[in-house]
């Protein structure tokens, strides 16, 4: 693995690892609830393919749709001044995160995401990520 490549994968991926421990939902597995969280790598002979999921509650879908839709939709020389913006204007969450994490994982991965919402009950749904990285830079 050339070593660009080694280093994007791996801030990927602890992105991803990030999100959970930072915005999962964490309750007991039962019938109706999935697993908390999840998280895979996989790669074929061009990409590699991170894929993580948690639990989220359902009032929160609206603004992080909101967010990735726009984030998707930026070139990366957009990308990099909205992180620059964002980096200025924005403090630091209870959380520990100032909501960069996605716009990392765009900019790194070259904007390839996508993402769904699956709704478990009638307050929580699984948020999945997927962020594909081409092998060759």
């Amino acid at each position: 693995m050339h070593k660009i490549v080694k280093k994007k994968i791996f801030t990927i991926i602890v992105e991803c690892l990030e999100n959970i421990q930072k915005h999962a939902v964490f309750v007991e597995k039962t019938d109706a609830i999935p697993t908390s969280y999840s998280f895979n790598i996989a790669s074929n002979k061009e990409e590699y393919i991170v894929t993580s999921a948690n639990l989220i509650n359902n009032s929160n879908i609206n603004s992080l749709k909101r967010k990735i839709t726009l984030i998707k939709q930026l070139n990366y020389s957009h990308l990099k001044k909205l992180y620059k913006r964002t980096l200025k204007k924005t403090s630091i969450s209870d959380k520990g995160g100032a909501s960069l994490g996605i716009l990392d994982i765009a900019i790194i991965s070259n904007n390839k995401i996508n993402y769904s919402f699956t709704p478990v009950t009638d307050e929580l749904s699984i948020y999945k990520i997927q962020v594909i990285l081409t092998k060759i830079i």
